[in-house]
């Protein structure tokens, strides 16, 4: 799955539609126009910080990790999602696409901390979904 970034920041009406404060203004290290490959998507209800709303996990311009980031700052140009994504649902109502790697025990808090062995699974992430959204529709890409 692939998405462009439309945009490098919610809008107050896309804040209030999530249920997400209207003081927190979260950043994004992402450029308008560029196409990103999305790692994941979590369907948030009622988070503490996102409010109700799809993320997608991508990684940020100039970072060595991924972010969740709202569905709504992107347009979908390639739809297929991943063969390699787990479906997944917590007790809070999340409901997460995500390869296994995502969700070992602290692996996106290893990963930003700079954890070697995190790093090493997010680059074979990276690896595997970009060989898969260069795929031509239709066709297997293992």
């Amino acid at each position: 799955m692939k998405v462009q970034c439309i945009s490098k920041e919610l809008t107050s009406d896309q804040k209030r539609r999530m249920g997400m404060s209207s003081e927190r203004n979260p950043a994004f290290d992402l450029t308008i126009g560029r196409e990103y490959i999305v790692l994941g998507v979590s369907f948030l209800v009622h988070s503490t910080f996102f409010g109700s709303t799809t993320v997608v996990e991508v990684q940020e311009d100039h970072k060595s990790y991924c972010t969740s980031i709202p569905l709504c700052l992107f347009r979908i140009t390639d739809p297929r999602p991943s063969p390699s994504w787990i479906a997944e649902s917590d007790k809070d109502m999340t409901f997460r696409l995500w390869p296994s790697e995502f969700y070992a025990e602290y692996f996106h808090d290893d990963l930003t901390e700079g954890s070697e062995e995190a790093k090493i699974a997010f680059s074979h992430v990276m690896g595997r979904l970009s060989a898969e959204s260069d795929a031509p529709v239709g066709s297997d890409p293992s």
